[in-house]
């Protein structure tokens, strides 16, 4: 008979099937799966790897302009923070190297005037 102990392994694996599964599913460019795993809660969209949210992973991905920008809304449509920052202190607008995608961010969501300073001030790459 099996002990609370031996299934120590098997519940941290049912634990974090889900964002082994998100990381697959970021590096095949499945947005299908991406969006089931949000949609059906199985991942927490403000989590990630523990060194940045969620969002600034889709950020920083190589998926199309209009697909990040799915991603983000279904993120923020499920829970998502979308002030939130990084280990760094770094916010969205901060992360953001892409001047459409800026514009987006700063059209379909609200920001204080302290954020947007904040990332006017500090980034120091151009928008592409």
């Amino acid at each position: 008979m099996a002990t609370e102990e031996d299934n120590e392994p098997y519940k941290w694996y049912c634990r974090h099937e889900p964002y082994q599964l998100l990381i697959t599913a970021m590096q095949i460019r499945n947005i299908q799966w991406i969006s089931y795993l949000i949609r059906s809660g199985k991942v927490d969209p403000n989590l990630w790897d523990g060194t940045e949210p969620l969002l600034f992973v889709f950020i920083d991905s190589s998926f199309s302009l209009p697909q990040k920008k799915e991603l983000i809304r279904l993120a923020v449509a499920h829970g998502a923070d979308i002030h939130v920052q990084d280990k760094e202190c770094r916010n969205i607008l901060q992360w953001t190297r892409s001047g459409p995608l800026l514009k987006f961010l700063l059209t379909e969501f609200k920001f204080s005037n302290e954020e947007m300073w904040k990332a006017y001030n500090t980034t120091n790459k151009p928008l592409t």
